[in-house]
């Protein structure tokens, strides 16, 4: 299996889920699409169920990036050109820099790197929806897009002001 226990208590406790009074009941991972959703990797969800000290229920989701495990020439490829080691890089340490507290993020949080694959928060969980990547952009989802562009390039500017 992909993704052990031992993962998910690793996923829990980098997780924005502090509560260690919680006890992990049931975790489930599948695939995050039946479509292919990128190139070079395979992408699973991982929805986590926990009981909390009174009893109550909380179900958690999470996004999974792997290094392919369905295609081995996409796998040798992301070896070679040591891509799961460079975005891992991106993800854990420059996008950490580029966090900026009260500015709104320009993309999923990063959870957890595991042996392989990288964790982020769900976005779906947020109700964020995938576009159709046929359709364009109406003018509403075009100043969307805009204002995430500004905010990524904002924390940039932000974070070099902050290093001098």
């Amino acid at each position: 299996e992909h993704i052990t226990e031992e993962d998910v208590k690793l996923i829990l406790a980098n997780s924005s889920y502090s509560n260690n009074e919680g006890v992990l009941r049931t975790y489930q991972v599948r695939y995050a699409s039946d479509k292919m959703l990128g190139f070079l990797a395979d992408y699973y969800k991982l929805k986590v169920v926990v009981t909390e000290k009174n009893d109550d229920k909380k179900v958690l989701s999470f996004f999974i990036k792997a290094v392919s495990r369905t295609n081995a020439s996409k796998a040798q490829m992301v070896k070679e050109l040591n891509l799961f080691e460079k975005e891992l890089h991106f993800y854990s340490i420059i996008k950490k820099e580029l966090d900026i507290p009260g500015l709104k993020p320009w993309s999923a949080k990063f959870i957890s790197a595991l042996n392989d694959a990288i964790v982020f928060q769900d976005l779906n969980a947020l109700e964020y929806k995938l576009r159709d990547k046929f359709e364009r952009f109406d003018m509403a989802h075009t100043i969307q897009a805009l204002r995430t562009l500004a905010r990524f390039h904002a924390s940039s500017i932000i974070f070099e002001e902050n290093r001098k």
